[in-house]
């Protein structure tokens, strides 16, 4: 009886502030601020049973997530600091016609790919003076992903010769501001981007 109704309380306890959070990826720091428990022992515990009753599903070490949760928030979460940007930006919003729909690209600080599911999670590394510039990125609170622009800038740094199927809503002030906060081969190749829509403008 003791093991029927303890979780019942521990529900009643976390369970609202869990998903009354908004979010749907948990890690062990998250949970010790909704849940105020600092004992690490104790979260363990929490979480062990949390995981048992279902509520949480474990994806990656140290990462726990709701059943139904979102891919973009658990990539944020895999490698910290990162944001959404190539390939996955450039298809979301038709710069790119091709299907990434089971990858999700970042940028980070270091490369990684990892595969879990059916989804690959690819991170490729930048300069932190690159990554840690807010231009061009929007803080979406569960993550931070780049806007169109700022996907293509960091595209052209890997590929200078890149080809984008769509460019024609492009913001070109925009593209400019963007180019000065990378190094001139990259800057180069985005003025290129910008002088081809133009000159294709009627």
């Amino acid at each position: 009886m003791g093991m029927y109704l303890y979780p019942k309380q521990w529900q009643m306890k976390y369970v609202a502030n869990i998903l009354g959070s908004g979010h749907t990826v948990f890690t062990y720091d998250y949970l010790k601020g909704i849940l105020h428990i600092q004992n690490h022992n104790t979260l363990k515990e929490i979480v062990k049973r949390l995981i048992k009753s279902g509520i949480f599903v474990r994806q990656f070490p140290g990462i726990w997530t709701l059943v139904n949760y979102d891919a973009y928030e658990f990539a944020s979460k895999i490698r910290y600091p990162s944001y959404i940007s190539l390939e996955t930006v450039l298809q979301k919003d038709g710069v790119i016609f091709q299907d990434y729909s089971k990858v999700i690209t970042m940028i980070s600080d270091n490369t990684l790919n990892k595969k879990i599911g059916d989804m690959l999670y690819s991170y490729r590394k930048i300069n932190p003076k690159i990554l840690f510039n807010p231009l061009g990125i929007v803080n979406k609170k569960k993550y931070m992903i780049a806007t169109k622009e700022r996907a293509i800038c960091d595209m052209l740094y890997y590929n200078h010769s890149y080809y984008f199927d769509n460019v024609n809503d492009i913001d070109m002030d925009m593209m400019n501001q963007l180019s000065i906060i990378y190094p001139q081969k990259t800057a180069l190749a985005i003025k290129t981007i910008i002088k081809d829509v133009e000159y294709r403008k009627p």
